[in-house]
């Protein structure tokens, strides 16, 4: 059984949105919660129900898989439509991530 680990999937998260080039008021508008809310997943201080994950997977085009399983990197594996990243910003995104996630 794998553990669910909520910093992974924190860091994960605030990584698509910012491929994705969007607030966390936009994310939130749109899964129709406070952004407060939304910024407690993005820290690692309270994950979503099933409900509101599979929306963001939804959002993002991303499986619930990829974003809760610990032993899935953060990477383009993530994004199901890669066409739709902006490949400059997305590895500077993801060198900051993999540098959080070293230390």
């Amino acid at each position: 059984m794998v553990e669910f680990d909520l910093n992974l999937f924190a860091k994960k998260l605030k990584f698509v949105r910012e491929c994705y080039d969007m607030s966390q008021q936009e994310v939130a508008d749109i899964l129709q919660i406070d952004r407060s809310t939304y910024s407690y997943y993005e820290i690692g201080k309270t994950q979503p129900n099933l409900s509101v994950l599979y929306t963001i997977s939804q959002l993002f085009a991303v499986s619930v898989d990829d974003m809760i399983n610990p032993n899935i990197k953060v990477s383009l594996r993530l994004f199901k439509n890669v066409e739709e990243i902006d490949f400059q910003k997305y590895y500077k995104i993801r060198a900051s991530c993999l540098k959080e996630l070293d230390e």
